[in-house]
């Protein structure tokens, strides 16, 4: 982590104090570890050479050592207070460059669309969809239900 990612930003940072109610400054800091006898979250912070320990009212984890956490000075205290574990960029959901993905606001429509395939996989079961119009499903056991007619189209159909 360089000096440049431990240092608050002034406007972030006289948010997060007027969120807090606090009466003292907050600072950022890395969480490093916890302390062997009472389990207490050690922070490194800008300016200090050690890790210090810290309250905190946040549930950290040792998953969260080596991120960065927002410390509170409370007035009046040498101990910093984690307020909290400053969150990361999640992971995107689809490569930087799918194809075509588009999404309606209503929430009731989703298109997908795919260069050369598409598939749905659930475990053994699959959808395959092609460019060049091909159409496979695969599973255990296919059930199909249509409280309509139920029809079976093409050029020809072939039957076992």
């Amino acid at each position: 982590m360089s000096k440049r990612d431990m240092e608050p930003d002034p406007l972030w940072q006289a948010e997060a104090e007027a969120a807090a109610g606090l009466a003292g400054p907050t600072s950022l800091a890395e969480l490093v570890g916890f302390t062997v006898d009472t389990h207490r979250p050690l922070v490194l912070c800008p300016g200090h050479e050690r890790a210090l320990p810290a309250h905190t009212i946040a549930d950290l984890e040792g998953r969260h050592v080596g991120r960065r956490v927002l410390l509170a000075w409370p007035a009046g205290e040498d101990t910093p207070v984690v307020m909290g574990v400053l969150r990361t960029a999640p992971a995107p959901l689809l490569p930087a460059d799918p194809g075509h993905v588009e999404l309606d606001a209503d929430g009731q429509r989703l298109v997908v669309t795919a260069q050369r395939e598409l598939v749905l996989r659930c475990g053994r079961a699959s959808l395959l969809l092609r460019a060049d119009g091909l159409v496979e499903l695969r599973g255990e056991s296919i059930t199909s239900h249509a409280s309509a007619a139920n029809r079976v189209r093409g050029g020809s159909v072939q039957l076992n």
